[in-house]
């Protein structure tokens, strides 16, 4: 990020700026991800300053079409993808995960699982633990679900006509 910007600065001060607000993202994304297990409640704003960040640059090179450097012109766009350093990839990747989390925040997607059933089925076995639920014909609302749930699987195992 620095060894970039400092590359660029003689030659155009402005496109040394983006790039290092380009790199900038970049590196909150990261940071972003190291301090998720030590401090989760600051990744939201870690992760939204990196977003903001990525926005920015990507504004920049939108607005300010041509740089001018070694008497050639040059988009913001193609310097970064002049590198060789992968960051496109990163930084792309990183942008999916962040337009991923905020949507699944507002409920507009839905939440990926990690256990053996959706969040939805515990949340049902947590109202029919905590009394909430009363049960129907003897059985749980989660009884029923996990029934359907074993049954759709079942149906749909790789392999299975």
């Amino acid at each position: 990020m620095i060894q970039r910007a400092r590359e660029l600065q003689f030659k155009n001060a402005t496109l040394a700026i983006v790039i290092f607000i380009y790199y900038l993202s970049l590196l909150m994304f990261i940071v972003t991800l190291v301090i998720l297990p030590f401090l989760p409640q600051y990744t939201n704003y870690t992760g939204a300053l990196a977003f903001v960040f990525l926005i920015g640059f990507i504004m920049a090179g939108m607005l300010s079409h041509q740089y001018l450097i070694d008497g050639s012109e040059v988009s913001v766009y193609k310097q970064v993808l002049g590198y060789k350093d992968n960051s496109v990839i990163l930084l792309s990747l990183f942008f999916v995960i962040s337009l991923y989390s905020g949507l699944t925040r507002i409920n507009m997607l839905p939440s990926m699982y990690s256990d053996d059933f959706p969040q939805a089925y515990f949340k049902l076995v947590d109202e029919a633990e905590s009394g909430k639920e009363k049960p129907v014909n003897g059985k749980y609302r989660h009884q029923e679900f996990k029934n359907r749930y074993d049954a759709f699987l079942q149906k749909n195992r790789p392999g299975t006509p």
